[in-house]
């Protein structure tokens, strides 16, 4: 028991004459500084109140049932006060401060005046122990009170902000009507100086013609703009203010803006700037905003609008936005909902499709998820597998249909999916999966899947390690070293705790085959030799590696330990095992001229190596290779050359230009268009808008959108890129991340930068025409070599025409690029995922394909190989040709038929 508690049990009534002979003042310090020492014992023991109440609930609850029966008044009086006080905090925190200081101030005086007239020391202490009780009880029912009126206040503006509205005063308080800040928002956009992009919302503009990546993605105007509406909503008010108030200063506004008076003011001056801010938002996305438009309407439509990934789906969906508020639909819903129509049908998905899955009550949230789905796991043909899912919307929520969708996929793709429930997530990995695997691997995983699901269901990671392990075996990996490699559950539990066990090995398999993958077949065999030499386990088989590729990068290289050391400075396993890969593959006297009589330190060496094997490419090949870092090749392009990304070249880097133009020559010649060609290195910011962008922004006096998130002029996640520089000719660009990934996609023993840089080349043959060409003829020289590449997978436009590359907007023609309306009829001709993306994607990543795997790129199309081989200048001669037919077996009668085949679709090509 507390000290205060102790005093409570002796308290005494009888005057003492010797007290009471005490000034007023001394007692009143007395009895204040009594209550000052006893209140941490009175909070102590509200504390311990409070917690008894809440460890004996059921007690506690009997004990205060019977104490309001006895005195109900009593009883109730507290908690009416204090659920009175939490109601005005609500209505008015203004009114609750001060009734808190009304309280506070009570508090002080009433206990004053009873020490003044105390008449015994027994009496004072009383007052004294009271007060200190009394102070805690009222403060912590006062915070109570405080806080629920705080919560409940904050939680009504959560829900007024979900409806578009923010909290408001009733119309009693003065404040503006909804038609009155419509009003007031019309008058300030035609009087705003809005920015430029801003303005075009006045103008009924199309779509298609608007930079949606400046609009969107920089941040900085759009702070001017708010700042510089914010200031027009102020003027104006002030403006309204001064007129009816004639003299009426600024600073005198200013200051009544501050006032709670003011509160209904400054809250319609809140939501004149979000409708502005809304509408100018959607106006330049080219929404045909009406004055009529509530404020949560054009939040709901903006949101829906700022999730829309690709340029052309944001195009489309104001279409369809426009064509609702054309019929007179209200409310994001219905808008969003009609924009949805849209975008299914530019993707061929008719209305009677569309009604099934708005007779399961999808909402246009559902439709744009499931349209992401199958944007993403069928590209090139999301509108067939949507189709899908209307045939399937019956019953399932979108989950649902997703699911249908991935086993329909997987299906067409080959697996053999038993009857009955499989666990959604092993069969949405296994198509994510799928989708990163080159032509080859592709047909050892749905073979080894089908064998798995023919004997049981199993996990997705025993599956997975499976089919890494069948890849191996393929590698010449024996069995006998791949069990070698194993280790007890146990042992990968204490190295990985936070992984189940089957993911930690499945993950170590995977990575072992990334390793080994890349390498050529007599560097394959001397690591995996070496792997089971020293006993290597799956934890531990990178630091063998390391040691094994830094021995084989010495005997390619001829060169020390500490040139191998500089060579490879920063490099990961995975980037060694590529270096070797390069080095391995480069003719060996290209090799050994590179690397002989070296001298100096190793940074010079390194930059001796560079130099001479990017001389050998440009005289050999009639390329420039770019070598000054920070420097931008094509000035004219932006930012007057300087740019922070470019770097100069590697050994590596160059290592993998020259095999990849040795691969691409017929006949000691680059194809047609490849000559004059500039190729750059640039590494990847570390994040977009960093340093390196801030400091170019300095030196040019402006920012850089292909550093801004959502720009499209810096493909993130792109291993490289292909553009164009005066005069028709071509850039290429090699990003370093290209030099460290794995080669899953790409043919066995080459790396994915060199598979890169054949990619890009290929689309400088067939896109941006040909020096010396005018515009106009490189524009339908392009369009030609679209056409016929279309025309052999069946790439269509939404109008159902042969996709050229090209589409009429605003009256002139303008390149589109990964338009999700442009949808492949025989995706089975396609050599890979990312080539689904785009015409000039299918035709890249065959061309990729074509030259690093050319048995492959024959089996998926006889006819684009020949067609291929005739553009690249007959890469391969006829008796190359014949051979593959025949290791086929598709034999010269079949080579005959693919002919025949190539010259009809061509003719067709033609005619469109």
């Amino acid at each position: 028991m507390n000290v205060a508690s102790n005093r409570s049990l002796t308290v005494g009534k009888t005057p003492s004459p010797t007290f009471a002979q005490r000034s007023g003042a001394a007692k009143v310090a007395q009895g204040w500084g009594e209550t000052v020492t006893a209140l941490p014992g009175a909070a102590v023991d509200k504390l311990h109140r409070t917690a008894h109440a809440l460890t004996h609930p059921v007690a506690t609850a009997r004990r205060h049932w019977e104490e309001l029966r006895a005195a109900p008044g009593r009883k109730l009086m507290p908690l009416a006060v204090m659920a009175g006080g939490a109601a005005l905090g609500v209505v008015s925190p203004g009114l609750m401060r001060l009734v808190g200081v009304g309280l506070a101030a009570s508090m002080v005086v009433f206990p004053t005046v009873r020490f003044a007239r105390a008449g015994s020391e027994e009496e004072l202490d009383a007052v004294a122990d009271g007060t200190a009780r009394q102070l805690v009880d009222t403060a912590a029912s006062y915070a109570t009170s405080w806080a629920a009126g705080r919560i409940i206040r904050h939680g009504i503006a959560r829900l007024r902000a979900r409806q578009g509205a923010a909290p408001a005063e009733p119309q009693a308080r003065g404040q503006a009507s909804e038609a009155q800040a419509r009003a007031a928002r019309a008058e300030l956009r035609v009087e705003g100086d809005t920015p430029a992009a801003m303005r075009q919302a006045r103008a009924a503009i199309d779509p298609d013609a608007v930079n949606f990546d400046a609009i969107r993605a920089d941040r900085d105007m759009w702070h001017r703009f708010v700042t510089e509406v914010r200031g027009k909503v102020r003027e104006h008010y002030f403006t309204r203010a001064s007129q009816a108030q004639p003299g009426l200063s600024r600073d005198t506004f200013e200051a009544f803006l501050k006032t709670p008076d003011a509160r209904p003011l400054r809250l319609q001056m809140v939501q004149d700037v979000r409708g502005i801010v809304h509408a100018n938002y959607l106006g330049a996305h080219g929404v045909q905003v009406h004055e009529a438009m509530p404020i949560a309407d054009m939040v709901g439509t903006r949101r829906y609008l700022q999730t829309l990934r690709s340029n052309y789906d944001l195009a489309d969906a104001v279409r369809g936005i426009n064509a609702g508020l054309a019929q007179g639909l209200t409310g994001a819903a219905p808008l969003t909902l009609e924009a949805e129509r849209l975008l299914y049908a530019e993707r061929g998905v008719t209305r009677p499709f569309f009604s099934r899955l708005e007779a399961a009550k999808l909402q246009a949230e559902d439709l744009k998820a499931l349209r992401g789905f199958t944007d993403h796991f069928a590209t090139g043909q999301s509108g067939r597998y949507l189709k899908v899912a209307a045939q399937a919307a019956a019953g399932p929520d979108v989950d649902g249909l997703r699911l249908a969708v991935t086993r329909r996929l997987l299906t067409d793709a080959g697996i053999v999916l038993p009857k009955g429930e499989l666990d959604p997530r092993l069969l949405v990995s296994l198509l994510r999966d799928m989708t990163s695997e080159d032509p080859r691997n592709l047909k050892l995983l749905v073979r080894t899947v089908n064998e798995a699901l023919r004997r049981g269901q199993p996990g997705y990671y025993e599956l997975d390690a499976m089919v890494n392990r069948r890849i191996l075996g393929e590698l010449g990996v024996p069995a006998r070293v791949l069990e070698g490699l194993e280790v007890p559950d146990a042992a990968l539990k204490a190295a990985r705790p936070a992984y189940p066990e089957a993911l930690a090995r499945a993950e170590q398999v995977r990575l072992l085959r990334d390793r080994l993958r890349v390498l050529p077949d007599a560097q394959r065999a001397e690591a995996v030799a070496g792997l089971a030499a020293e006993k290597a386990t799956l934890l531990d088989f990178d630091a063998h590696l390391t040691r094994l590729l830094d021995g084989q990068l010495g005997r390619l290289s001829g060169g020390p330990p500490a040139l191998v050391g500089e060579l490879t400075r920063g490099m990961t396993v995975q980037q060694k095992a590529n270096f070797v890969a390069d080095l391995a593959r480069l003719p060996e006297g290209v090799r050994q001229a590179a690397f002989s009589g070296l001298g100096g330190a190793t940074a010079e060496q390194h930059r001796a190596v560079v130099g001479r094997l990017a001389a050998a490419i440009e005289q050999r090949f009639d390329v420039a290779v770019h070598r000054e870092a920070g420097q931008y090749p094509a000035p004219e392009a932006w930012a007057r050359g300087r740019d922070p990304m470019v770097k100069d070249w590697t050994a590596q880097g160059v290592s993998q230009l020259y095999n990849a133009l040795h691969r691409m020559e017929a006949n000691g010649k680059l194809p047609q268009g490849l000559a004059g060609t500039t190729y750059v290195n640039m590494g990847a910011p570390s994040a977009p808008g960093g340093p390196a962008a801030e400091a170019l922004a300095r030196q040019t006096g402006k920012p850089l959108m292909y550093y801004k998130p959502g720009s499209s002029a810096y493909q993130g996640g792109t291993m490289g890129y292909r553009t164009a520089m005066a005069g028709n000719k071509d850039l290429i660009v090699l990003f370093d991340d290209a030099m460290r990934m794995p080669n899953a996609d790409e043919a066995v023993g080459v790396s994915m930068a060199e598979g890169t840089l054949v990619h890009e080349s290929g689309h400088a043959v067939q896109i941006g025409g040909r020096p010396g060409m005018s515009p106009q003829a490189a524009a339908a020289h392009e369009q030609r070599l679209v056409r016929e590449w279309s025309a052999l997978s069946g790439w269509r436009e939404k109008d159902g025409t042969l996709a050229d590359g090209y589409a009429m907007v605003a009256g002139a023609p303008r390149r589109y690029y990964k338009d999700p309306s442009v949808q492949v009829a025989e995706r089975a001709r396609v050599v890979s995922d990312y080539g689904a993306t785009d015409p000039v994607e299918d035709f890249a990543e065959f061309v990729r394909t074509f030259y690093n795997d050319p048995a492959s790129a024959m089996r998926v199309s006889p006819e684009k190989f020949l067609y291929v081989n005739q553009l690249m200048g007959d890469r391969y001669a006829p008796g190359e040709v014949n051979a593959l037919a025949s290791a086929l077996r598709l034999g010269a009668e079949g080579l005959q038929g693919a002919l025949a085949a190539l010259r009809a679709r061509l003719a067709e090509a033609r005619v469109a």
